[in-house]
């Protein structure tokens, strides 16, 4: 026998839309619908029993009739989804009738799914019959309206409909199960609140046991990703230093800072800070000559020239072709085939003289990018190092030029008919470009010929010189003409005569073979085999200095400054005063191409691709100290201290010995010490409590003083180089190759003493902080960005 189904509810409907979908999610919802926890212990159940519906209870082999019969007959309840469309279904009117065959009418529930209750629902459950009796006393049958329960679930479209469904289900229900529907609402939305409170609460859970783990390998990622930041930074910075070595300071100071892009002052790279500062030369001693840029050249270098002011280089390829190049810019001005000849000229910052293969001499005017052909098929040019113009020397004569104009000319056949036709020539600018002396070096009758040619006047006249034989190494300084006899073999005589008085002559005998002379402003600086010689205009020597290679000078804002080749650095005369400023070059090398213009050298090397330029450096943060440094030099030898401060630390730090101590230096202004061991370690520690701040493994020389700056907040440990630390105890940057010797009264800034020259020299830094050392490297830098050959090169892979 078959087992009987009992059914909570027999849900009638039509099958169409939107009666068989709200039929279809009223039944799942009714079946998968869990009471309250308070109801189904007031009704003794916690769901429905199953609820009917053909599309879902019926299989393809049952007879329907039957079937929907028998599963009317066993239904509690009757949900009937009304809707106009289901008041013309017979079928439907046939399932209510079968209900109301063994139930009453209060057990059929109505939902609205579409049009009004008077077009949808069926009369038999919108009317009731009464049996009353009429005024003859017989009994009648009478027809009142009802409203029957039912729930609306009308809607324009799903969305809306589904909102209602809701509501309907707990309407349906609380019609079930005998309970009201406000108070079942009521306890559903309690029900509700308990249910999203406790997932809410397991969802926190998971997500804090989430965060934790994330936390977990957040840490770990942070502190992985932490390092291999610092091994990048320190990378950099390592790089930073190759490309100020190698004469780049802006490339240097570009890299430096990207190590320091995005880093907190609490975790930036120590040593890329000290890279920048390096490569900025904020604490480079005045008058020191540093790398201050590096000119990229379209070209490996055959050699090359600078007009006076530094402005413009004139540039020879190994592949013969010559670039006229903006110094400052590094642009192209101009540039041609040079095939071998190599003579060029500069015209001050005016243009450049030159001439290309069978063509006539040119000039080539910067102002306008203009050539000009200036007529002459053949000759030799002599540049004025003032940048007043230039001369032309051919075979008939002396041109002079300012530009594509002649200024002036000294004719052979007519103005000096005696010379030969071996002959070289010099010109002498004065200072303020006004006249110019002409040295004609006739070697075949072993002459010299002066003449002088005023240019306001067109005045030209042979200047004569005291001598009767020819002289070497002519130079004149616009009042004096300076020269030098006897130069085969034996020892040299220098002789000075005044321009418009041949018979004020001196003449002075040097124990050395010279080969050249400049004279400026009462100095003449003589080129010996063997020495440099100083003297004032008078031919007094004033000293010697000891040279072994050739030597070439020039004359820059009021000073002499020599040329030392096998030597990487520079001689400097300033108002009788004489000093060498060393300076490393690329990778050390000495490079054998050199010039010096307008307090800026440049060299350069054959087959490099660049030109290295070194300046004066002239800080703002550092300054010469005037000032007695004897009152601020700060003594520690015989602090009584130092004994009681050393065995607290050997009583509290059991890692090291009394015998590995090598000395004790006590912070001046704060409760610090440190024990320097004889390995070079050194150990920070708490005066008072002995108990140790930090190692420092990484100090060059020993520690002579140490020094707390309450107005920065730095430490100043110095040793062989002054190392600035912030408070805790990381190290900025340092100050190389120099110790401190106090704390300037005035300022409250660190004096430092460094050597040079076996002089002392003294100097009062003004410290600078994290922040203000980016701000001046991004002042510094603008919106410059390396060169694509520099980022090869160096490998850069830029942000």
């Amino acid at each position: 026998m078959s087992r009987t189904v009992k059914y909570d509810a027999f849900i009638s409907y039509r099958h169409c839309k939107p009666d068989s979908e709200i039929a279809s999610k009223l039944h799942k919802k009714l079946e998968n619908y869990k009471l309250p926890r308070e109801v189904a212990k007031k009704v003794g159940k916690k769901s429905l029993n199953r609820v009917f519906r053909d599309e879902a209870e019926l299989a393809v082999s049952d007879d329907l009739s039957e079937s929907i019969e028998k599963a009317i007959s066993n239904s509690k309840y009757l949900i009937a989804i009304c809707s106009p469309e289901y008041l013309n279904s017979a079928w439907c009117m046939k399932e209510i009738e079968a209900f109301l065959k063994h139930s009453d009418r209060k057990h059929i529930l109505l939902v609205l799914a579409d049009g009004e209750p008077v077009t949808s629902f069926p009369e038999i459950l919108r009317y009731d019959e009464f049996v009353e009796f009429d005024d003859d006393g017989k009994e009648v049958t009478v027809k009142r309206p009802v409203e029957p329960l039912a729930a609306d679930c009308r809607g324009e479209d799903s969305k809306e409909r589904n909102s209602k469904i809701e509501t309907a289900v707990l309407r349906l229900i609380a019609s079930m199960i005998g309970v009201g529907y406000d108070d079942l609402n009521q306890r559903h939305r309690k029900e509700q609140n308990r249910k999203r409170t406790r997932r809410t609460l397991i969802a926190f859970g998971i997500l804090g046991l989430f965060i934790a783990v994330c936390l977990f390998f957040l840490v770990k990622i942070s502190k992985q990703n932490a390092i291999i930041s610092q091994r990048y930074s320190d990378t950099l910075a390592a790089t930073s230093v190759n490309l100020l070595r190698d004469g780049k300071r802006k490339d240097a100071v570009y890299v430096a800072r990207m190590a320091l892009s995005g880093k907190k002052e609490e975790d930036f790279s120590e040593s890329a800070t000290q890279a920048l500062v390096d490569a900025l030369g904020i604490y480079s001693s005045p008058d020191t000559l540093s790398c201050a840029s590096d000119i990229m050249l379209p070209c490996s270098l055959s050699s090359f020239s600078v007009s006076p002011s530094g402005k413009y280089m004139s540039v020879l390829g190994l592949d013969n072709i010559r670039y006229v190049i903006n110094s400052e810019t590094g642009e192209i001005i101009f540039f041609y085939d040079d095939y071998g000849y190599g003579d060029v000229c500069f015209d001050g910052d005016r243009g450049l003289v030159f001439q290309r293969k069978n063509e006539n001499i040119s000039y080539f005017d910067f102002a306008n990018l203009s050539e000009t052909d200036l007529g002459i098929d053949e000759g030799r040019f002599y540049p004025d190092d003032k940048g007043h113009g230039y001369a032309i020397t051919t075979y008939d004569g002396v041109y002079l030029y300012k530009g594509c104009n002649e200024e002036g000319r000294l004719v052979f056949e007519t103005d000096a008919p005696y010379i030969s036709e071996r002959f070289d020539v010099h010109t002498y600018y004065n200072e303020d470009g006004s006249r110019v002396l002409i040295y004609i070096w006739d070697y075949d009758n072993s002459m010299t010929f002066a003449y002088s040619y005023e240019f306001d006047n067109a005045y030209l006249c042979r200047v004569i010189l005291n001598n009767d034989e020819i002289v070497f190494d002519t130079y004149s300084d616009g009042e004096y003409i300076y020269w030098t006899e006897s130069p085969f073999g034996e020892h040299s005589t220098i002789c000075r005569q005044r321009i418009d008085n041949a018979s004020e002559t001196y003449r002075e005998s040097l124990n050395d073979d010279v080969y050249g002379i400049i004279a400026y402003s009462g100095m003449v600086v003589v080129y010996g085999q063997n020495n440099l010689i100083l003297m004032d205009n008078n031919l007094i020597e004033l000293g010697r200095i000891k040279v072994d290679s050739y030597l070439t000078g020039t004359i820059s804002n009021g000073d002499i400054y020599v040329i030392e080749e096998s030597k990487s650095g520079i001689h400097r005369f300033h108002e009788g005063e004489y000093s060498f400023y060393e300076i490393e070059e690329q990778n050390g090398q000495i490079l054998s191409m050199k010039e010096y213009s307008n307090n800026v050298l440049f060299t350069g090397g054959v087959g490099e691709n660049h030109i290295s330029t070194y300046t004066f450096q002239d800080s703002e943060y550092i300054d010469t100290y005037n000032d007695d440094c004897d009152e601020i030099r700060y003594y520690d030898y015989d602090d009584p201290y130092k004994q009681e401060f050393k065995y607290l630390v050997l009583n509290k730090d059991n890692s090291i010995t009394e015998d590995r101590i090598y000395d004790v230096t006590l912070c001046e202004n704060a409760e610090i010490g440190i024990i320097q061991l004889w390995d070079g370690q050194v150990r920070i520690y708490d005066s008072k409590k002995g108990e140790l701040i930090k190692i420092i493994y990484a100090m060059d020389g020993l520690v002579n003083s140490f020094f707390y700056d309450q107005n920065n907040d730095f430490y100043y440990i110095s040793a062989d180089n002054l190392e600035v630390y912030d408070k805790q105890f990381r190290n900025i940057y340092r100050i190389e190759k120099c110790n401190l010797l106090g704390i300037d009264p005035a300022s409250h800034n660190p004096v430092i003493q460094t050597w040079r020259d076996g002089k002392s020299y003294c100097y009062v830094f003004t410290p600078l902080k994290y922040n203000r050392l980016l701000e001046l490297a991004d002042e510094f830098l603008g919106d410059f960005v390396p060169d694509e050959r520099v980022r090869e090169k160096y490998s850069l892979e830029l942000e």
